[in-house]
């Protein structure tokens, strides 16, 4: 089943999200010199322990996980703005890569409608970037973004999943209050749980459970909206795989051969996404809808 989230807000008297009324809002949190790493209290951990190594490791591996904000309006209908929040991964120091549904709706803007692709670091989130799509491969669900500005953060490194093994996932959800990262709605509410980081293990490397498509793997967990486009980490904070969708139970990703041969190629966009004709994969980023 292809699955969405949708609401209508009145931004002039606040709005509403996910059946609870807040003003989305984070640590401000200023660029410094040398190493970053986003800060702890802004980190939501699920599903297992950390230790306090473990969670250093992580917050110093989600500055490279930028969320990712479509913000669209339609010809149509100009008095609703859309949102989409997904993932992304830097992989060089102007280039993120992210599942191609995360930004379809900006992809595929009918004429005459009007929006914007920007994405930003934890480390410094209410520094959004503008992006714009350079390379997708629709039928496989994966795009490039480039960025109008250089970064300093990390770009990830790449390593191969193994069945069984224990690994690690960062995204941006709804986080325990119900709330999206919406960059263009962000406060300096030091509460708020910017991103989700969770623990897992590898189900199959390669998985065979759906048809046509024998490059993911699966995770014996599944995640939440607003993780597509996020990474799939094994214990050295390596990437073994990209998330990309749920079906029966278990998160699915893209494997890195994959995305190393898709970063590395010179495809331009082609294709469509395709469920693989089951109507249980879910292929939507975390979605809002509300009024200018």
């Amino acid at each position: 089943m292809i699955f969405s989230t949708k609401h209508k807000i009145q931004a002039i008297q606040g709005w509403k999200m996910f059946a609870s009324v807040a003003i989305l809002g984070l640590s401000l949190l200023l660029p410094v010199q040398g190493v970053q790493a986003q800060s702890l209290d802004s980190m939501y951990f699920s599903g297992g322990y950390y230790n306090s190594q473990l969670k250093g490791q992580l917050s110093q591996t989600a500055d490279s996980i930028l969320v990712v904000n479509v913000r669209w309006v339609s010809n149509s209908d100009p008095y609703t703005i859309h949102y989409d929040v997904g993932t992304s991964m830097l992989v060089s120091e102007d280039t993120v890569l992210t599942n191609y549904h995360v930004v379809k709706e900006y992809a595929e803007l009918p004429a005459g409608s009007k929006g914007t692709l920007r994405v930003a670091s934890p480390s410094n989130p209410l520094q959004a970037i503008d992006a714009q799509i350079i390379k997708a491969d629709k039928n496989r669900d994966m795009a490039l973004l480039k960025l109008s500005q250089k970064v300093s953060y990390t770009p990830i490194t790449f390593s191969k999943a193994r069945d069984n093994e224990p690994v690690y996932t960062i995204g941006y959800p709804e986080n325990p209050m119900g709330q999206l990262t919406l960059l263009d709605r962000l406060t300096g509410d030091a509460n708020f749980k910017l991103n989700t980081l969770s623990s897992t293990w590898v189900y199959d490397a390669q998985s065979k459970d759906v048809p046509g498509m024998d490059y993911v793997g699966s995770m014996q967990r599944a995640v939440k909206q607003g993780n597509s486009g996020g990474p799939v980490l094994d214990a050295d904070m390596h990437v073994v795989g990209m998330m990309t969708f749920t079906y029966k139970g278990k998160t699915y990703f893209i494997n890195a051969k994959t995305l190393q041969e898709f970063i590395g190629s010179t495809t331009t966009v082609k294709g469509t996404i395709s469920a693989s004709g089951s109507t249980n994969i879910i292929t939507v980023p975390g979605r809002i809808v509300g009024k200018p």
